[in-house]
């Protein structure tokens, strides 16, 4: 008789991805917008697709070629908002440290793009989430899925945005504390309408309680 391991889920990006993909499902085509010098969980992940990079600070350029040689992309430097506007001013925030860019900034309807079926939008743009949601509604429903990191404060205006162009609320990972607080995670949407097979090995119910034996 043959004996399979029972699986755990766990809260952790790398892991939601890998899920999808043993239920069926792979991404071709993504569209990353937030891209800094790169996003290696995503090409890990999918190491096949077509990346559409977003990035206002062009001095990241030489990182992101070196870093997505290997892989099939393009790159368009420039910020997405609500509303165009020309040179801008814009906050971003790396490893903890706040600092400023001057960019042009556009929609992402703007930008007319036509992801293919299997498709994956990611979002994490330091606060300005909303804001390109507000420039996104045509673009958006055109995805299968969406990841997007989200501060806490926001996390119900942006769950109610990305609901209302066709998603539900799949996953939530990668939770950041700041402090002892919790600050920001990671929300993952998959399409109302998209099927996932079953994975095998997992219990009926699972729970978490990292780092300690009380449950």
């Amino acid at each position: 008789m043959r004996f399979m391991m029972t699986r755990h889920r766990i809260p952790r990006i790398k892991d939601s991805l890998m899920f999808l993909k043993e239920s069926g499902y792979m991404i071709d085509y993504c569209l990353d917008i937030g891209v800094h010098t790169g996003t290696p969980w995503l090409v890990f992940s999918f190491p096949k697709a077509h990346y559409v990079l977003i990035e206002p600070d062009t001095k990241h350029n030489t990182a992101i070629h070196d870093n997505y040689k290997n892989y099939s992309y393009k790159l368009i430097n420039i910020a997405l908002g609500g509303r165009t506007e020309q040179s801008i001013d814009l906050n971003c925030i790396h490893e903890g440290k706040t600092f400023g860019i001057t960019s042009d900034m556009v929609t992402l309807d703007s930008l007319q793009l036509s992801p293919p079926k299997n498709s994956l939008c990611k979002i994490d743009v330091d606060g300005y989430e909303l804001d390109i949601l507000d420039g996104a509604y045509k673009t958006l429903p055109k995805f299968d899925l969406i990841i997007i990191e989200s501060q806490l404060d926001k996390m119900s205006n942006i769950v109610y945005s990305i609901e209302d162009c066709g998603f539900k609320l799949w996953d939530i990972v990668n939770m950041d504390y700041e402090m002892g607080n919790l600050h920001q995670v990671d929300l993952v949407f998959k399409k109302e309408d998209f099927t996932m097979k079953t994975v095998l090995g997992y219990p009926d119910y699972d729970f978490f309680r990292q780092g300690s034996e009380i449950q």
